[in-house]
């Protein structure tokens, strides 16, 4: 047969929907040895015949990726929507074909049509591969051609978006409202695709949502059990409570009982504990239907089924005994044998003969179906086991929410999981000072009620370690700023970036140039050099915006008492970037900023300074500055200002050292002086010669040990590169400054990098007191509420610091840091000028040990 005829007679089965596969297996046979012969429109009908009649043969379709490539411009636009879908609707994702797929409808795309842009979407989403500037493109074109779509192409377009997670929130509107325009028109599977992918990217649509609540069960009839599942899963991820809704859809799904799947009844039911409505007769005869089909329904299923009778505290025991019974058979996690297994199985199979295995359930849905099993407090040893075990070897998927779930559902069934339990004091000591306040108690509880709580001594970070032995000890804080001028930096970096620093604060601007071979952006390849020039120490935060970036990085012992990193960044001038963190009771701030350039933009560079600082929140109070918020701030960049005088008069200046004489004209220290800007910042001494404009590449004179500044423009030499710094004016301690230099042998760039040092002080919250063989426990800032018995105070008062001491006897430090205390006060003094207090720790094991009310009453000093 020739290409032609293979093509005619497959598309011809496709259209009928008639599966020969035997006969087309052996056409798949014929074809490699005729491959050249096949044209453009012979490979579209002959793969499209494949996809449709859902038969697989890897070995033609590479060969036919190939033949494609090679032929490319032969194919239209619509024979491309074509392809892309044949592949996809085969999950067969070759990714250097779908790379020249796109190449070539991005020169096409105005010729497709609607249809044609609804298959490539779709097509794209069924393979997962999701490419930002592609799906622009196609939702830009999607967008222009959008009131010539059908119903049908439109809810294909938004299931496309969604699946992939692409929140184009214009092209997601648009599809909304054109849905609505045409609502009266749209099929009822139109609907649900459209509905459920608003409900997934989490597109608020009130009115679409609003309408087709009232309009679905007056049309119900015309829909089936697919697209009813969609909806309800859709309104049930918008949390959408409509109860005249699910009571249709429940009394739809009741009288076409006979036509339920496991996947539609498992949706169902777990859709309606998510909207909290549970339609009696649904789920009364719910149990039975999985009861009779148990062996079909997959593990995530199950779960669903389980959850949404836990939510209800529905104990169907016989519902739940064949969970049980079937859940041995299911596998729940990987294991090395079994991926041997598999593997092993794979090369002795043919490609015809094997078939995937089923995939893993969510992580999530085996953490639901524990916590169903503890809410109704069944108690089925063997399956408490099966789901624990599981989760505890898919250990890398689980966040610590996750675990606090987890480990609230043991401690609910007095089930001590080893494994639970070491992931649950792994998650108190590694994370505990991330989680939430809630999570932590919860976490805490959980340990406590399963009898662990005092047996493990990693349940907070270990600071002690960092603080050592006194009471102060002062930290070696690093900040520079580098413009890299869009050139490749040298690898060593060592000159610039000081050894011995505990924490170092790096930012870097125009970081745009050619990367190593091994990084695919030069921001990668600048955090490598980095790490590369600072091996011992880990990276805590990394925050990019366009061509600017800002990286911390901190010793390994000291960054177990780091916490509360958040980074930001306002797109003002040519960047604006912050990150801040606590380390111990401390709070730092490092902004990192390229302000507007030019010698007569001053105004400018003062008002993007302001702009960052008002728009760049790292805290819940977004009202209150940036540099208002934290103890200590640093500010570093290319700042931009320059020095008010000639070029000559300026270059003798430098070549005599007179920077004492430059600073008299230094922009920066003008504006400051005048309240301008960078108010209460301050800075080291400009003990060194101005960081631009110098000639990329030159290295520094032997004789003078400066850089030559380019002529070429004219550019008088300025210090653009500044690091800047300020402590809270009541700050107990306060930021100390060491050496501030530049390092003008790293000469890539036309500017020379800058760094300082600073000498940060940080006190432990406790003091060994060893004459007492007791712990003094400092606390600072806080806040009392519910002070009704005391009018004069209006409810509330607050306290600089607060003192607590143990018993005698009572100096281990880790018994300090795995336990909560409560604070009350309990007296006020008439002078308001003290309160005293009586501090309690709420550990259960604390007050099984006799030490609930050994702690001596604190007298603490009102602000």
């Amino acid at each position: 047969m020739q290409p032609a005829d293979m093509s005619m007679v497959l598309a011809a089965f496709a259209r009928m929907r008639y599966r020969d596969r035997d006969m087309m297996l052996r056409i798949a046979e014929c074809t490699p040895a005729i491959l050249g012969q096949f044209g453009a429109n012979e490979i579209t009908h002959y793969l499209a015949a494949f996809a449709r009649l859902d038969v697989e043969h890897r070995l033609v379709f590479n060969l036919m990726a190939r033949e494609i490539a090679r032929k490319l411009h032969d194919f239209n636009a619509a024979q491309l929507g074509e392809l892309v879908y044949a592949y996809a609707r085969l999950k067969l994702r070759h990714q250097l074909l779908l790379d020249v797929l796109k190449k070539r409808m991005i020169e096409v795309i105005r010729a497709m049509r609607p249809w044609h842009l609804a298959l490539i979407a779709n097509g794209f989403a069924r393979l997962n591969t999701s490419d930002e500037r592609f799906f622009a493109i196609l939702a830009s074109e999607i967008c222009r051609k959008i009131g010539e779509f059908e119903g049908k192409s439109l809810a294909l377009v938004a299931n496309a978006y969604a699946r992939l997670g692409v929140r184009n929130r214009f092209l997601l509107e648009l599809l909304g409202d054109e849905a609505f325009r045409r609502r009266g028109e749209l099929e009822p599977q139109a609907i649900a695709l459209l509905l459920n992918a608003h409900a997934r990217l989490q597109m608020s649509n009130p009115l679409l949502f609003d309408y087709f609540a009232q309009d679905i069960p007056r049309r119900i009839r015309g829909h089936n059990l697919h697209s009813l599942c969609l909806i309800s899963s859709a309104f049930a991820k918008a949390r959408k409570s409509d109860e005249a809704l699910f009571a249709k859809i429940g009394d739809y799904v009741c009288s076409h009982a006979s036509e339920l799947y496991p996947r539609a009844l498992a949706s169902f039911l777990f859709s309606f504990s998510e909207v909290d409505i549970r339609h009696g007769v649904l789920f009364y005869n719910a149990p039975d239907h999985v009861t009779e089909n148990i062996k079909a329904y997959t593990t995530d299923e199950l779960c669903m089924v389980g959850r949404a009778y836990g939510h209800f505290q529905m104990v169907h025991t016989l519902l739940f005994d064949s969970i049980s019974t079937a859940l041995p058979s299911h596998v729940l996690a990987e294991v090395e044998e079994r991926q041997a297994l598999l593997a092993d199985a794979e090369e002795e199979l043919d490609d015809e003969d094997t078939t995937p295995s089923s995939p893993l359930p969510k992580i999530s849905s085996l953490i639901g179906l524990l916590e169903a099993y503890a809410r109704l407090l069944i108690y089925h040893p063997g399956t408490l086991e099966l789901l624990c075990d599981a989760i505890a070897a898919r250990e890398p998927e689980l966040v610590p929410a996750l675990v606090v779930k987890v480990a609230r559902a043991c401690a609910a069934l007095s089930f001590a999981h080893s494994g639970v339990l070491r992931l649950a004091t792994q998650c108190m000591a590694d994370q505990g000072q991330h989680l939430l306040e809630e999570d932590f108690d919860l976490l805490s509880a959980a340990l406590e009620d399963l009898g662990v709580l005092s047996q493990d001594s990693r349940l907070m970070l270990a600071t002690w370690q960092t603080w050592g032995k006194q009471d102060k000890v002062e930290l070696r804080v690093f900040a520079g700023t580098w413009n890299l001028g869009n050139a490749a930096p040298p690898n060593d970096l060592r000159d610039w970036l000081p050894a011995g620093c505990d924490l170092y604060l790096v930012g870097v601007e125009e970081c745009h140039y050619t990367p190593r071979p091994s990084h695919s952006t030069c921001l990668e390849d600048w955090c490598d050099l980095v790490q590369a020039s600072l091996p011992s120490l880990l990276t805590i935060c990394r925050h990019d915006m366009g061509h600017c970036q800002i990286l911390f990085l901190a010793t390994e012992l000291v960054s177990k008492s780091i916490h509360s990193v958040v980074a930001s960044h306002e797109e003002t001038g040519l960047g604006g970037l912050a990150l801040s963190f606590w380390i111990g009771d401390q709070a730092l701030c490092f902004v990192s900023s390229h302000l507007a350039a030019h010698q007569a933009n001053v105004v400018q560079r003062n008002l993007d300074s302001a702009h960052i600082i008002e728009g760049i929140c790292l805290t819940t109070d977004s009202q209150m500055p940036l540099t208002n918020q934290f103890h200590h701030v640093i500010w570093v960049g290319d700042l931009n200002y320059r020095l008010d005088l000639g070029r000559e008069e300026c270059l003798e200046m430098i070549y005599d050292h007179s920077w004492g004489k430059l600073q008299q004209h230094d922009q920066l220290l003008k504006v400051q002086a005048e309240g301008k800007a960078f108010c209460n910042f301050r800075e080291g001494p400009l003990d060194f010669a101005p960081t631009y404009q110098h000639v990329p590449g030159a290295p520094p004179d032997p004789a003078t040990r400066l850089r030559p500044y380019d002529p070429r423009k004219g550019r008088v030499p300025s210090w653009t590169d500044r690091v800047l710094w300020r402590s809270f004016p009541d700050a107990e301690l306060m930021l100390e400054a060491g050496s501030y230099r530049s390092s003008p042998t790293l000469c890539t760039s036309d500017h020379s990098p800058v760094g300082a040092i600073f000498r940060m002080p940080v006190m432990r919250p406790y003091h060994l007191d060893d004459s007492e063989s007791r712990i003094l426990i400092r606390l600072s800032k806080l806040t009392a509420t519910g002070l009704d018995a005391w009018p004069q105070l209006e409810g509330r008062a607050n306290f600089r610091s607060v003192v607590m001491a143990t018993k005698k006897g009572v100096s281990k430090v880790k018994w300090v840091q795995s336990r909560h205390i409560l604070i009350a006060i309990y007296k006020v003094d008439d002078a308001l000028e003290s309160a005293h207090m009586k501090s309690h720790p709420i550990s259960t094991v604390m007050a099984l040990a006799g030490l609930a009310d050994d702690f001596e009453d604190a007298r603490v000093s009102k602000n």
